[in-house]
């Protein structure tokens, strides 16, 4: 059966805002809110008040989300739950409410993720399951590697992979595809995300990344490359008429379809089920790797086998790299194709 995580929610209603008013989170959002206000006095006032209001509503909805679905829950008795994106807050509440009335919860890898596990906030995605399957044994090595690291001494939960690697046999499928002789395509692949904001990084954002990738575009449309644009799914309806004025061409197609319409790939990240999906096939990848994003040493070295790499920073709210690097890592990258990733 699968279920909507927002299958049990509903209005809030007075008996869950009287429990969450005498539950002590009011006081421990006030608690952490003082801290946050001695520590950033810029912020007071009006705009203090309306970060207090918008944080206890989210703690407010969120401990109603949990209780209605412990109520729907206790009524039958969970066993398995097996759960995928676990990034998303509304996933965690729905985990921990089956695993409150008595339920087990699996997690799995979402997506080609082995390129981008190792990061800071692992910790909460496996905080919230009692397994977690991972896409492969090297990815369980840097799950595990992450958990070390950044989990802050919490306790978390077992991690395990997939017997079956069906990278290989992607792997194999994908080969299949004509192979490229000379650059003349590029297809920059989108990284502007909804709500995309990271405290390790203020410049790091939805208009940064959108003033990088029409950037990439028009660089190397000056270099003479024919330009296309891929935007994500889940931004296309914001980005596809701006793209329509800088790339030559802006697909809607799945990137699994679409881009073997490029012969060479361009990420300004490696925070995309897509990216590692693309390391398999055989089109050359040029990548960023902005001051800041977090590698697992060994799974970084296997990536500058498999794609040109372009230094970067961010500064002044932009993402910041040499043009005639970008160029260069493009010409080279052809020659820059090694699958020792895969094993």
């Amino acid at each position: 059966v699968c279920l909507s995580p927002m299958l049990f929610a509903k209005n809030s209603n007075n008996h869950y805002v009287s429990n969450f008013k005498s539950s002590g989170l009011v006081e421990f959002v006030d608690d952490f809110l003082d801290i946050v206000r001695k520590q950033h006095t810029v912020i007071n006032g009006l705009d203090f008040e309306c970060l207090r209001k918008e944080i206890n509503n989210i703690f407010r909805l969120s401990y109603s989300f949990f209780y209605q679905s412990v109520g729907v829950f206790n009524k039958f008795k969970p066993k398995k739950l097996l759960v995928t994106g676990l990034g998303n807050p509304i996933h965690r509440i729905f985990c921990s409410a089956w695993r409150y009335a008595g339920g087990e919860v699996i997690g799995i890898s979402h997506g080609n993720a082995y390129s981008h596990h190792y990061n800071d906030t692992i910790f909460m995605e496996l905080s919230a399951v009692d397994l977690f399957v991972s896409s492969s044994r090297g990815d369980k090595e840097i799950v595990r590697q992450a958990v070390n690291d950044f989990s802050l001494e919490l306790a978390n939960c077992k991690i395990t992979y997939g017997k079956n690697n069906t990278y290989k046999s992607l792997y194999g499928r994908l080969q299949n595809v004509p192979p490229v002789n000379k650059i003349k395509k590029i297809m920059v692949v989108g990284a502007v995300v909804p709500k995309s904001y990271y405290a390790r990084d203020t410049e790091y954002h939805k208009f940064s990344l959108l003033y990088n990738d029409i950037q990439m575009v028009k660089m190397l449309k000056k270099a003479g490359y024919y330009t296309i644009y891929k935007p994500r799914p889940d931004t296309m309806h914001e980005t596809y008429d701006i793209f329509e004025k800088y790339a030559d061409d802006v697909l809607k197609g799945k990137i699994e379809d679409v881009y073997k319409n490029a012969d060479c790939l361009v990420f300004s990240s490696p925070y995309s089920t897509a990216f590692g999906f693309l390391l398999l096939t055989n089109r050359p990848i040029v990548l960023f790797n902005v001051k800041g994003y977090l590698w697992y040493s060994r799974a970084f070295e296997l990536i500058k086998k498999r794609c040109r790499i372009v230094e970067a920073y961010s500064a002044d709210g932009r993402i910041v790299f040499d043009e005639k690097e970008l160029v260069k890592a493009v010409e080279l990258s052809l020659n820059n194709i090694d699958y020792e990733i895969l094993y």
